[in-house]
């Protein structure tokens, strides 16, 4: 599985880009800086490229953001830091 995410500095929406070789499940979540989850969403896979955006984020406050995915096991598959401009 191959995953990765831009803009790095967003404004109203994140695109995710994830590769996978099978169906499943995932969970995409934005915590702000004091580790409250700010967004969470689920999203089926298909087997191939999938792109992911999660929009609607022009109430969030500026700031650092750190942006996870994982599977429905609760393990981490992805893991960076955004900037909400």
């Amino acid at each position: 599985m191959r995953i990765s995410s831009y803009p790095q500095q967003f404004d109203q929406s994140i695109n995710i880009k994830i590769v996978t070789e099978s169906e499943g499940h995932c969970i995409i979540s934005l915590t702000n800086e004091k580790g409250r989850i700010r967004v969470m969403v689920g999203v089926n896979l298909s087997q191939g490229v999938n792109d992911i955006v999660v929009d609607k984020m022009e109430t969030l406050e500026t700031g650092l953001y750190h942006l996870q995915v994982k599977n429905t096991e609760a393990k981490i598959l992805y893991n960076t830091e955004l900037i909400k401009q």
